[in-house]
């Protein structure tokens, strides 16, 4: 049975986490699979005829939001082209109410919600023994297993040179923002630091230029995030910028002083304000002091070492054109 892992990246230099995570999970698995890789940019045609060159018995997509239209439109084809072919598809754009009904009318065969690097390996074994309505029974949206799973295989890194790489040293998010799929994770796990050290040695030595860290509140765990901190301090030499998405009003006294003491250019930081209504955040369950939030941010940024990069979300509950021009006008402060 041959497998495809179908990965469509925003843009080129961008190279996605999913497929190389269940690459790994299959082959650990002894299950065959090959990953294809395209971006938004790539024509239609070409990812479909890519695909098709493959023969493939199993395609499988990991569907976003910037490729959603698009992977709906290649299910449609591939099933038409292709009809024995079974699809499955997974990613974040599967678990909101009512996406597994829209995607099966355009002929995807299975749809898997969460974490797939256990779903998807038992899953193909299931379609192998023709056995297709065998499905896992893990908790849709659970953060499953705490043992750190490395997806840099030496194909992922023949390819990241010069490109922004991912990765993440934290799973799940404690926080229950309305707007967020993070808030549906019912666990928060912490990988081990010494396993992070290796991945981000990996990547350095392939020639990354940026690694972005995927943990959706860096910061939550001041004791991990000073580890990680002080471990990609060791990198300063090696032209590469590390990416993190903090929680700006919970830095500690600590975790400033660590990002002051940072060689320039390092590290850059983002930070999600996402409104400075208090009606707007209670809404949506955003817990945040947001006088805090502005008031660490523009600390370091007076220091000058470290870019800052912060978020609006417009359209939120309540917002209206003031208001959020008042968000704006507080943002820009900093």
């Amino acid at each position: 049975m041959k497998t495809v892992l179908v990965a469509i990246n925003a843009r080129f230099e961008h190279e996605g986490l999913a497929v190389w995570y269940l690459l790994k999970a299959c082959r650990d698995k002894g299950i065959p699979a090959k990953v294809l890789r395209f971006s938004i940019n790539d024509s239609m045609q070409r990812i479909w005829a890519s695909i098709m060159e493959e023969q493939p018995d199993v395609v499988a997509f990991s569907c976003y939001i910037w490729n959603r239209e698009l992977v709906q439109k290649l299910i449609s084809d591939l099933k038409k082209a292709r009809p024995g072919c079974r699809i499955i598809v997974g990613g974040p754009e599967v678990s909101y109410d009512g996406a597994e009904e829209e995607l099966r009318k355009y002929g995807a065969d299975y749809v898997v919600r969460g974490e797939g690097k256990s779903k998807l390996p038992a899953l193909l074994e299931a379609i192998e023994r023709n056995n297709g309505s065998f499905f896992p029974a893990d908790e849709d949206d659970a953060c499953t297993g705490t043992d750190y799973i490395s997806p840099f295989s030496q194909e992922y890194l023949d390819l990241i040179k010069d490109r922004i790489a991912y990765i993440e040293s934290s799973r799940g998010c404690p926080y229950r923002c309305s707007y967020c799929m993070s808030s549906l994770s019912r666990k928060f796990i912490l990988y081990p630091p010494q396993a992070i050290e290796a991945d981000i040695s990996k990547l350095t030595d392939a020639g990354a230029k940026v690694i972005k860290f995927v943990d959706r509140s860096f910061n939550v765990n001041e004791k991990h995030a000073l580890a990680i901190w002080e471990i990609v301090r060791k990198f300063s030499d090696k032209n590469v910028t590390f990416h993190f998405e903090i929680n700006a009003d919970i830095l500690s006294e600590t975790q400033i002083e660590c990002l002051l003491d940072m060689p320039a250019g390092l590290v850059q930081i983002e930070a999600g304000i996402q409104s400075v209504n208090g009606r707007t955040l209670r809404e949506i369950s955003r817990v945040m002091d947001v006088d805090k939030a502005i008031d660490n941010l523009k600390r370091i940024m007076k220091k000058g070492n470290i870019h800052v990069h912060t978020d609006l979300i417009a359209g939120l509950p309540y917002e209206d054109l003031g208001s959020f021009r008042e968000s704006f006008n507080r943002v820009y402060e900093i």
